[in-house]
């Protein structure tokens, strides 16, 4: 197992808006390190989910569609 998988099988994702954030994340029980991202690409979010489910044992070829 390399730390590319460990890093995958340990993230936590979650949403909200900027005024729940705060409390998703407390919530959720995220902690240090973590990503936040703001605005119209979190949309995508649902659809990086479906082809990563479509395709879990070949990450290249969905990476790929977003290129």
């Amino acid at each position: 197992m390399n730390s590319r998988t460990v890093v995958v099988q340990q993230q936590k994702t979650v949403t909200g808006t900027l005024v729940s954030i705060v409390d998703v994340v407390k919530k959720a029980e995220i902690k240090k390190p973590a990503i936040i991202v703001v605005g119209e690409v979190v949309r995508f979010k649902d659809r990086i989910d479906q082809l990563k489910k479509m395709n879990q044992n070949n990450e290249r070829e969905v990476l790929q569609l977003f290129n």
